[in-house]
């Protein structure tokens, strides 16, 4: 994780395990423009020396460097001015929080060098959806050498996220000592330590404690976030099925970047995926033969015949993580609508009492979806 230490001069990025950068502000020299921020909530202001907000092109009045200021977040994500982690000296308090740092340019580009901690996400590759970005709560900072289509990208992803989006231009030609300091910025290189996106976070709080060799199942694997996550984390043998050919389509192609934006961590191991209809006997047959795989996962999917075949396939020992939707999901989001896809209190929990369970939990994620989690084992 980066975390971003916003001051009135300038901004300072700190990756977990490298020593802090500076981004000084230009206020508009003809070098470059000041990193600016983009929101689509109106509460998210800044100080006159630090940010300009889209909605109204103009500074906002509050100052971060005030002691006790915020910048428009709340909760677990609010950003305290005069944070006592920050490397700010007394003079240069600073608002502080944990954000992605995006790199839209090429990859041979971030390959030669990046900011540390940020993750490659090429231009051409961000129209392909959603499900390559982080959860919309998480603060993004974008990086790129084009400097209006950063612009551009930046308020479009600000307009569908509640967090806000951050962007630095880079120079593309740069010399004497703005190459230096560019040089000094972007000193990690290599590819990314990790993507863009992240897998289901009930997954990743359970993944070190999964085996690392075996088959593993990734059922309605959908665009194949957690099926890639999976895969990538040892020498697995992962099948993502999913019934819908366009979900699988993304899923392909999010393998496919990942294997040109991480290529150091590429492996046979990447997961396989395939099209699958659960409603037919020869397919579940297929699928889900009994005692099978290390590994069975399964995310905001629920077709309760199903369920107990799901459990058999999980061989003595293997584990079942299971997490869907709770019937107040309806309520609170409007969706799912149908009483099929939504669980009652405690009815996962029942469905799968024949597994041993080692952790089961009802109520809403970071998001705000209500949903049921269950990870169990097969007993011996």
């Amino acid at each position: 994780m980066v975390k971003l230490f916003v001051g009135r001069q300038s901004v300072t990025v700190a990756a977990t395990d490298s020593d802090p950068i500076c981004l000084p502000f230009r206020n508009g020299e003809s070098s470059g423009r000041p990193l600016e921020v983009f929101t689509s909530r109106p509460e998210l202001k800044a100080g006159p020396d630090v940010f300009r907000t889209e909605r109204t092109g103009t500074s906002a009045p509050v100052d971060p460097a005030t002691p006790g200021a915020t910048i428009g977040l709340s909760g677990p994500d609010r950003i305290n001015a005069a944070d006592p982690g920050s490397p700010a000296t007394s003079t240069d308090r600073s608002a502080s929080f944990e954000l992605t740092v995006l790199d839209l340019r090429t990859v041979p580009s971030f390959l030669r060098g990046h900011l540390p901690g940020a993750a490659s996400l090429p231009l051409t590759a961000l129209s392909e959806g959603s499900h390559l970005l982080p959860p919309v709560s998480r603060p993004l900072l974008l990086c790129g050498t084009q400097l209006e289509p950063l612009i551009d990208t930046a308020a479009q992803l600000a307009s569908k996220r509640s967090g806000p989006v951050f962007y630095w231009h880079i120079p593309r030609k740069s010399s004497g000592t703005d190459r230096r300091v560019l040089e000094a910025l972007c000193h990690e290189t290599g590819p990314a330590r990790r993507p863009a996106w992240e897998p289901a976070p009930f997954l990743a709080e359970w993944e070190p404690e999964l085996p690392h060799s075996g088959n593993f199942l990734d059922l309605a694997c959908g665009t194949g976030r957690n099926t890639i996550f999976l895969a990538r984390r040892a020498a697995r043998r992962v099948f993502g099925v999913d019934i819908l050919p366009e979900a699988l389509e993304k899923a392909r192609r999010l393998r496919a970047l990942e294997q040109r934006t991480r290529p150091s961590e590429s492996r046979s191991g990447f997961p396989r995926f395939h099209q699958a209809d659960l409603r037919q006997a020869a397919v579940i047959r297929r699928w889900l033969p009994p005692s099978t795989y290390s590994v069975v996962t399964c995310f905001r999917f629920l077709d309760r015949d199903l369920l107990p075949q799901i459990a058999k396939s999980v061989q003595p020992g293997g584990w079942l993580i299971y997490q869907t939707f709770l019937e107040a999901q309806r309520e609170k989001r409007g969706r799912p609508k149908n009483p099929r896809f939504l669980l009652k209190p405690g009815e996962l929990k029942d469905a799968l009492a024949d597994l041993e369970c080692v952790a089961y939990e009802e109520g809403e994620d970071a998001e705000g979806d209500v949903l049921a989690s269950f990870c169990g084992r097969a007993r011996d």
